[in-house]
């Protein structure tokens, strides 16, 4: 006789859940719940408001799937059905350890084992577990909230987290021993008068797309069994996870290939292809393997990996993709150059990727089965280390957002910094890059570069010009006046010389005009200091301008007979008589 032992002490659980080897219930137990006749009825059966009507919900369930099951197998017409009624088997059991990726796979692995662990003993009848009412008395009571049968370690609790919090579920332990007890149990021998084969109506028939009558004709060693899995079962495993790869490399090579003979936004389109065709073919494959091939156990476990991990990578890339694209359409909408707005589009978009991207990965981890707390300790942890490690690089990253943000120069200007010249050619996250007048390219850290002091060549309204023109000492006053005359002259707007005064407008913009002086008493010279600014501050034409400018000054100095000064000394020589 089976007696129900409820005790804190963890004793050998395991669920007793067999639909064939199950008597029929008691006149009393029948009447509260029948195995449902249609579909609709479904539903109700999944009952977990007490330790009994979670036996009777799993039983009737269970019994109803095998029985198409062993009748029928899987087809098209019943996978539906069958679906269903795998989900409400679920909810029997207490799986909130486990991934929910592989919910309905353990509990229906769970179920079968349990069932061929039931097949080898008396039928247990279902009344000797309590209902609502006499379970929360006995917990009132102080009694624990765990009842087992015995000699069957079967154990039924009363959930106390999660989805199904206040309900009684099948336990944990319970779940996780299922297996490592029918290993234990499986030489017994079947109890007399009772169904079995639960295995093979299970474990080894294909899904609809495979034929029974083919799977049946398939040589003996090809039926040979390990891990629950036939040896055509691990080979189709194992055959199709690699198709799936090499069809996705080749997807990709046509693509990129495809994409470099089209404009930049249809490449950016066609890139969108590969990670939704890696999602589909992902999905179509495992789902074939999973559901008609019908892996299991360990087996399934590899399925599952490799489908969520590569539909993860694939949703990683297809954000990055989408993000490029939305940066080229942005830039091509709005008529944008390469300049300081595109760098800071793309690293916007690049930031809001990578968030999103961290986002799908502790989904999808969880949904693998990770917990949620590990993974966000294991990403602070990696994220110090991270941080410790590319102190230099965060840095830089820092400062080119500092950059981006407060635009001390754009790609294209000339500017000087920390001692070199040149021309922007690019910011990057990681440093900015000058192409120098020698036309060589040095390449500055960023955060050099936003604390260094930058003096902007490239936006200033005007080239100021200023220079020295030397006079000998011999030279009279006059004559210093006649060159300084001569310099205005060279420099006024002419209103009888059109020529002369268009030349010279770029020079006598308002408030800009020429400025001409005696500067200084040199060591050897009469300086005469001249300050021009040039409208606009373009070098080919200033250039230009002042070789015509200087030609000019020489000739018209030399006409005047204003001699140049030079560097030179004079030496006295002061004769002794004594």
């Amino acid at each position: 006789m089976h007696i129900i032992h409820k005790t804190t002490r963890s004793s050998f659980y395991i669920l007793l859940i067999s639909f064939f080897c199950m008597q029929p219930f008691s006149a009393q137990a029948a009447d509260k719940q029948t195995v449902p006749e249609s579909e609709s009825e479904i539903i109700s059966l999944s009952r977990l408001n007490s330790p009994r009507a979670v036996w009777i919900s799993l039983c009737s369930l269970s019994r109803q799937y095998n029985k198409i099951l062993r009748e029928e197998g899987y087809t098209r017409e019943n996978e539906e059905f069958l679906h269903v009624l795998e989900e409400q088997i679920a909810t029997c059991y207490d799986l909130q350890e486990i991934s929910p990726s592989t919910h309905i796979d353990i509990a229906m692995e769970t179920t079968i084992y349990l069932s061929e662990i039931i097949a080898r003993f008396q039928p247990i009848d279902p009344n000797i577990l309590p209902d609502r009412n006499a379970a929360f008395k006995e917990i009132k009571e102080g009694s624990p909230d765990v009842w087992y049968l015995d000699p069957l370690p079967i154990s039924i609790a009363r959930t106390d987290e999660g989805e199904f919090e206040g309900e009684f579920q099948i336990s944990r332990r319970t779940v996780s021993v299922a297996h490592r007890s029918y290993e234990h149990f499986k030489s017994l021998p079947y109890y007399s008068g009772v169904d079995y084969n639960y295995l093979e109506n299970y474990f080894l028939s294909p899904g609809p797309a495979l034929p029974t009558s083919f799977i049946r004709i398939l040589p003996d060693w090809m039926q040979t069994q390990y891990l629950h899995n036939t040896l055509w079962q691990w080979i189709a495993v194992f055959i199709g996870i690699p198709m799936l790869f090499v069809m996705l490399y080749f997807i990709n090579k046509l693509i990129c290939y495809v994409s470099k003979k089209t404009s930049q936004i249809v490449a950016a389109l066609l890139k969108l292809l590969f990670p939704i065709t890696a999602i589909l073919l992902t999905v179509i494959v495992c789902s074939f393997l999973d559901k008609d091939v019908f892996a299991t156990g360990h087996l399934i476990a590899i399925v599952k990996f490799v489908e969520y991990f590569t539909i993860l990578v694939a949703l990683i890339i297809l954000i990055g993709e989408v993000s490029k694209l939305l940066s080229v359409l942005i830039i091509k909408t709005h008529k944008l150059h390469d300049d300081i707005d595109t760098t800071l589009i793309n690293l916007g978009l690049r930031l809001c990727s990578i968030a999103l991207s961290m986002v799908v990965i502790l989904e999808g981890l969880q949904r693998m089965g990770f917990s949620l707390a590990t993974v966000l300790a294991g990403a602070g942890v990696t994220g110090l280390a991270i941080a410790l490690g590319a102190q230099e690089s965060l840095r830089n990253i820092f400062g080119s957002l500092m950059l981006l943000l407060d635009k001390p120069f754009v790609v294209g200007q000339r500017i000087i910094i920390k001692g070199h010249k040149g021309v922007v050619e690019s910011i990057g996250l990681r440093s900015t890059k000058i192409r120098l007048l020698s036309g060589n390219i040095t390449s500055i850290p960023n955060d050099e570069v936003a604390r260094g002091d930058i003096e902007n060549i490239g936006v200033r309204p005007y080239i100021m010009n200023r220079f020295k023109i030397a006079l000998t000492y011999d030279t009279s006053p006059e004559k210093i006046t006649e060159a300084m005359d001569i310099l205005y002259d060279i420099f006024a707007m002419d209103e009888n010389d059109p020529e002369k005064s268009k030349r010279n407008e770029h020079v006598n913009v308002e408030g800009w005009t020429p400025k001409i002086s005696l500067l200084e008493l040199a060591a050897y010279s009469l300086n005469l200091g001249v300050m021009i600014f040039y409208h606009p501050a373009s070098k080919g034409p200033f250039y230009a301008y002042m070789s015509m400018i200087n030609q000019e000054i020489v000739a018209r100095f030399h006409e005047a007979g204003i001699k140049f000064a030079f560097p030179s000394q004079t030496l006295y020589i002061d004769k002794d008589t004594e």
